[in-house]
This record gives structure tokens, sequence and C-alpha cells, in this order.
């Protein structure tokens, strides 16, 4: 009987573990942005919508605009939770102190925007909106900022746009390497965890081939990665990142995912104004 018991509840937990894997796998390949986007309630901007986006789904993108008529320009991208308001505090003061003049996004489900962040059409949402700051900004004086999720889409948007500059920070080379991160940090797991995820996944947003490409078009490229960062971890970025001549790596001592660019900052605005000279 106890033998019996014992199969039994054998089989009921390999039962549980692989409807909790399946579902898994189900929601990486077809709900995946409902993954990405989390549960979001941030204090909206300050700063006023200077210019609204909205598909036919009334999925909102919008754009704010901090100080005017400034020759070099950048363009901020967010990551998945937006967060505008803070960075009206800590950072974009920065930049236009700096003499540049800043259009910072905000996807939908952000910062009061209606709808929620797709990741198939985000690129062709952003694309509107850089065509509305192509009337404003000269691409050769202007530099894409993004930051977590916002810094592959920068990535993916550059390579088309082709601006004088990226800065990224806290980025991937993939999503598949933020997942596998999540879900364990034992190394040996991880890459396979990675391998497998990286089959799953629809669209895994790689960033080597569209930097590569926009490097060798001339743009030039800096990375700041947080030592600590356990969302990007700083050992997957530099086994499967990319090598360029165009392209600089900085590691911030000390910092995580959150706050990299406040321990980096002398060096950040440093390295910001050079991409924009």
């Amino acid at each position: 009987m106890k033998i019996r018991a014992g199969f039994k509840f054998i089989c009921v937990l390999l039962f549980i573990i692989t409807a909790i894997a399946t579902l898994f796998l189900m929601v990486l390949r077809f709900n995946l942005d409902a993954l990405i986007q989390p549960p979001i309630d941030f204090l909206k901007p300050t700063q006023s919508v200077f210019y609204r986006y909205k598909s036919a789904e009334l999925d909102e993108l919008t754009l704010r605009r901090y100080v005017k008529d400034k020759q070099s320009c950048v363009i901020f991208f967010p990551g998945r939770s937006g967060a505008v308001a803070s960075y009206e505090k800590s950072l974009f003061p920065l930049f236009t102190e700096s003499g540049l003049q800043v259009f910072a996004l905000s996807y939908p489900g952000q910062d009061g925007n209606l709808g929620k962040l797709k990741l198939a059409v985000l690129l062709e949402q952003v694309e509107y909106a850089l065509e509305h700051i192509s009337h404003f900004c000269s691409k050769n004086t202007t530099v894409f900022v993004g930051r977590s999720l916002g810094a592959t889409v920068a990535v993916l948007a550059a390579q088309r746009w082709q601006p004088k500059g990226v800065l990224l920070e806290g980025v991937s080379v993939d999503l598949a390497s933020v997942i596998s991160a999540k879900v364990t940090v034992h190394k040996t797991f991880q890459n396979l965890i990675y391998s497998f995820i990286k089959y799953i996944l629809q669209n895994n947003f790689e960033i080597n081939r569209p930097l590569l490409d926009y490097l060798s078009k001339g743009g030039k490229g800096s990375i700041f990665h947080g030592e600590l960062d356990s969302v990007t971890p700083f050992s997957s970025l530099k086994s499967r990142l990319i090598q360029h001549s165009n392209l600089k790596l900085f590691v911030v001592e000390g910092a995580n995912h959150s706050n990299t660019y406040l321990k980096a900052r002398p060096h950040y605005i440093e390295i910001l104004k050079q991409s924009v000279n």
C-alpha cells in the first residue's frame, strides 16, 4: 500500500510539474507580452504630451519634449515599466543641462497611456514617433539612449534611423538571455534553458545583427552595465555580445539593473556628450 501510495504521489507530482511547464511554455510562445510588461502604478510625467500615436487597436504611444531649439538631441527609450516621471527628476535634467534637447517615449500601457505593450508591433509604433522627431532633430546630431527593454528597442530603431550614437544601459543580447537568467542562476542549467527558450520564442529580439549593421555604417555605440545586474547579468552579455571597434563597454562596479546610470553619472554624461559632438 505504501509503495502504491508513493507511486501515486510521484505521478501527481509529475503531472503538476508538466502542467506548470506546459503553461510556462504556452505563455512564452503565445502571450509573452503579458509576461514582459508588469503591473504599472507610477506617477504620470509632469511634462505635457508633445506627440501622440494611437493604433487601430487604441494602443497609445506618446512622446514628451524637454527643452526646445537645441542643436543636439537625445531620444530616450524607457524600459518595460516606463516611469518617465522618475527620469524627469533623476536623468533628463542631466541631459538638458548639457545643452541637449530630450524626446522621451512612453509605450502603450506606460505613464497613463491607453492599451498594452505588444512587442510584435512596438518598433512600428516607435517609428511613427521617430518620423515626427525628424522634423526637429538631425540624425547626425542625435543619440538614442535606451534602458533595459528600451535598449533593445533603441538598437532595432537605430538600424533603420542611423543616429550618430546609441548609449545603452542594462541591455541584453536577446530575450532568451533575460528569461533564462530569471528562471535559474546556475550557469550550467542557465545555458541549457537558454538554448531551449531561444528555440521556443517566436521573436528572440536579438540585437547583435542589427547592432553590427548600425556600427558598420559608421554609428557609435556605448554600453553601461551594472556589475551586479541580476536581470541582464554581465556574464551573459560579455559572452554573447559582438565586438566592434565602434562599440565601447563600461562595467559599473557596485551597480545593479536599476541604478547603473546613477552610479556612473559623471562618466555617463561625458560619454553622452562625446556621442553627439
